[in-house]
């Protein structure tokens, strides 16, 4: 009984503030900023900026300000957290947000009463794949693609052998032809890690669709997995 009451216990200290009930007056504010800056309603994510605020991002400016992260990063999707801290005597809200194309970090600080006094869009940028890695990546694709399928699966561990061998890989190719069309391009390469593997993620487009196909690489850079899929954002 003890010692399930110790387990209660530090799950309930593990909770963080925000979920133990409504957030605090200066997160909500966060949140309504952001959440008006991206709808176009400039006024009114304005609306707890203070007086040095105004004069530094005038509402003028916020169509331009939203303009750019658009580009950057593309639409906005949702919140998905949000922290409090403090830089010495600056206390800052830390949201983390969802946009189409990669997750933004956006900080916003506060002066002593309350108002808006600096925000700052830190996107988060995928790291460099390497560069290694990405040849393998794009050599397979193409064998694939070129229906060189015995090329295509010397890049694989035993494994991964065993599992997809020519012939299942052919057929792959030929289902993955079959639903979307023929293969057009490489557009964009990203590298991941996934429990302690490597991963390189290729956004390809096909005939009807844009598709994501996912290198797995092992320990020693030979590949472990393959997954392609429709590129959902």
């Amino acid at each position: 009984m003890i010692r399930r009451m110790s387990l209660l216990l530090a799950l309930f200290l593990a909770i963080p503030p925000a979920a133990k009930g409504l957030p605090s007056p200066i997160e909500k504010s966060a949140r309504e900023m952001l959440m008006n800056l991206n709808a176009g309603r400039f006024d009114v994510a304005s609306k707890d900026f203070n007086d040095q605020m105004r004069a530094t991002l005038p509402v003028s400016s916020l169509d331009d300000v939203r303009r750019q992260i658009v580009e950057k990063v593309g639409m906005f999707r949702t919140i998905t957290e949000a922290h409090l801290k403090r830089e010495g005597e600056v206390r800052m809200v830390e949201l983390m947000a969802r946009y189409e194309k990669y997750p933004v970090q956006v900080r916003v600080a506060f002066d002593g009463y309350d108002r808006i006094a600096a925000i700052y869009f830190n996107p988060i940028m995928p790291a460099a794949a390497d560069p290694a890695l990405e040849a393998t990546a794009r050599q397979l694709l193409e064998n694939i693609v070129n229906a060189r399928f015995d090329q295509a699966t010397k890049v694989f561990n035993a494994q991964m052998l065993a599992q997809l061998p020519a012939d299942a890989l052919s057929a792959l190719s030929k289902t993955i032809i079959e639903k979307y069309g023929a293969f057009r391009s490489v557009n964009e390469v990203h590298q991941r890690n996934e429990q302690g593997f490597r991963i390189i993620d290729l956004h390809a487009t096909y005939d009807t669709s844009l598709l994501k196909i996912s290198v797995v690489f092992d320990k020693d850079g030979k590949v472990g997995g393959l997954r392609i899929g429709p590129l959902t954002k």
